[in-house]
């Protein structure tokens, strides 16, 4: 039914947009009230865009069904956005490249028109005489799906069942809420003909961005010169996002800042910057209004793949990582490895450490890609720098593509199923049980103390013989390959190692769950360590990693190594 439709749009361009409109307003306004497009809109917000079922049958299409997301919140969408979904969706299942190209056209003429392009389509049908039925069916969809008329986001919705005892002594609720959100890698986004960023904002008219001051040295002007490129006012907030910054007194001031430039509920921030800036700006978004949309653009390895697709945000606290914190996925997340290029060679190492991680407990192919070009994806940057790389050059992109996808699929599938943690059993969490409660107080950058966690996970597991020998120092040696560390002498405090375990406990609920190697590619769980067997293995593994280059320790280990703050426990 929805293809079909799209074909009778199609045809609109014949009927309407030959015709001599005297502005682009008629014209907008013959588009809405022709009859293919209402009955198509009306169709669609009514549609549980959001079911399984419905999002199964585009599994083959993914880029269509998104646009078809959208538009079931079309009343509440800027009149702009609205068009240009329609064009997309002709665009995609149009032969007649005329045709396209004049609703291309009608695009281009209303985004001219600020005002209008901006203005919610309820809005604009209301002052501008719409067809009964669109009144028709917002009255049906005010008692029927609320969502679909007066949406609060366009990326969720809730529902659910209340109970009650005839009295109503005992009321019992059971709630659901269902949640999108997108991951895309791509290329060159700050290029002006890129339209990822213009999509989300050009129909909103301004953008609100947070950035890392680090990125805004070396990329504020081509940021600048995007928006400006496609008339969208850019609002910048330029922060320091290190370490020592992921404080919650930092949270509020963004919180204040947010309030001062008016945000509305329904406008995405666009966060710009690596994992600690995601952590602080996507708690603040989930507390500023209780809900603000945000769009994560990754600067940093660990965000690209790992720390800016996550719905989990938070600062630290008494010395332990992401005490505080909340569960807020961006509604997009855009990971270009471009960025990697101006990185620090100690932020791509221990960026990597995050793709070392799921390749250990969930990808045993990714894992034998990283064995196979392990000096290379250092030395290049993954990619990026490749002016002394020897070999296939479009063969070499092509694995770097593959790592960064794999790892970001496989991150996206442990991390979404359970996105609030309603359970334990999370491989992605591998590396992070010990290594939290030591990697501040040590000063360590968060790779380094996460390949530890990795390294004395994976011994564990081979002890209780879930990996082989050969399985356990494919591991380290990975590791070590790509100069990441095995151990750190913070590790032989023990008390200290243990302290960090109990409040992971606490953290996990009541258990210590720690996931581990259980073959290559499969995960385990270890739910018992107690305090003296802790102490005996930490020994063991540390006689072990002394066989390893420069005696199991990483290079660029700690925050200053890279010219970061050292955080104050």
């Amino acid at each position: 039914a929805i293809y079909s439709s799209i074909k009778s749009i199609e045809s609109l361009s014949e009927e309407i947009f030959d015709s001599s409109s005297p502005n682009v307003k008629d014209l907008v306004l013959k588009v809405f009230a022709h009859q293919a497009v209402s009955d198509f809109l009306i169709y669609t917000s009514r549609l549980d865009v959001f079911a399984k079922d419905f999002s199964l049958s585009f599994d083959d299409d993914i880029d269509f069904l998104l646009i078809i997301r959208k538009l079931k919140y079309f009343y509440n969408q800027p009149t702009g956005a609205v068009l240009e979904q329609l064009a997309t969706l002709v665009q995609r299942n149009s032969f007649d490249a005329a045709k396209v190209s004049r609703w291309n056209e009608v695009v281009k003429m209303l985004t001219a028109d600020k005002t209008l392009s901006t203005m919610a389509v309820r809005r604009f049908l209301q002052e501008t005489g719409c067809p009964k039925c669109y009144i028709e069916n917002a009255e049906y969809l005010e008692k029927f799906d609320p969502h679909g008329i007066y949406p609060t986001t366009i990326y969720g919705r809730c529902s659910g069942e209340v109970l009650a005892k005839p009295d109503a002594s005992v009321v019992a609720i059971t709630s659901r809420y269902t949640l999108t959100t997108t991951a895309k890698i791509v290329y060159d986004v700050l290029n002006p003909t890129n339209p990822e960023l213009r999509a989300v904002y050009q129909p909103i008219g301004r953008c609100v961005t947070i950035i890392d001051k680090n990125v805004e040295n070396i990329y504020g002007t081509a940021i600048q010169a995007y928006f400006d490129e496609h008339s969208i006012e850019l609002i910048k907030l330029v922060t320091s996002a290190e370490e020592i910054d992921k404080d919650i007194t930092n949270l509020q001031d963004v919180l204040v800042q947010l309030k001062t430039l008016g945000v509305r509920r329904n406008e995405p921030l666009l966060v710009v910057g690596n994992g600690v800036l995601h952590d602080v700006i996507a708690c603040a978004a989930s507390l500023y209004h209780r809900n603000t949309p945000y769009v994560m653009l990754s600067t940093s390895v660990v965000a690209a793949i790992d720390a800016g697709l996550s719905p989990r945000t938070g600062c630290d606290g008494f010395g332990f990582k992401n005490l505080f914190g909340s569960y807020h996925p961006p509604v997009l997340a855009l990971t270009d490895r471009s960025f990697f290029r101006t990185l620090k060679l100690g932020c791509m190492r221990h960026g990597i450490a995050e793709i070392v991680k799921m390749a250990v407990v969930k990808d045993e192919e990714l894992f034998c890609l990283l064995e196979q070009n392990a000096a290379v994806i250092l030395s290049t940057k993954l990619g990026t720098v490749m002016e002394d790389f020897e070999g296939n050059h479009a063969a070499f992109q092509d694995i770097c593509d593959l790592i960064v996808g794999k790892a970001l699929e496989d991150y996206m599938r442990s991390e979404y199923g359970n996105m609030f943690e309603t359970h334990q059993c999370r491989p992605h969490a591998y590396g992070h049980t010990w290594s939290p409660g030591y990697e501040l107080p040590a000063g360590m950058l968060h790779g380094h103390a996460v390949a530890t966690g990795m390294g004395f996970g994976a011994y564990l597991s081979f002890c209780n013989g879930w990996i082989t020998q050969h399985e356990f120092h494919r591991i380290l040696k990975l590791l070590s390959d790509l100069e990441l560390s095995l151990w750190h002498p913070v590790m032989e405090d023990t008390q200290l190692v243990y302290k960090g375990q109990n409040t992971m406990i606490q953290k996990r609920a009541g258990n210590l769950a720690a996931p581990v190697p259980k073959g290559l590619g499969k995960c385990g769980y270890i739910n018992d360590m107690p305090y003296d067997l802790l102490g005996k293995r930490l020994g063991e593994y540390r006689k072990i990693t002394l066989e390893y280059p420069r005696q199991g320790m990483g290079i660029e280990v700690h925050c200053m190594d890279i010219g970061i703050a050292c955080p104050k426990v």
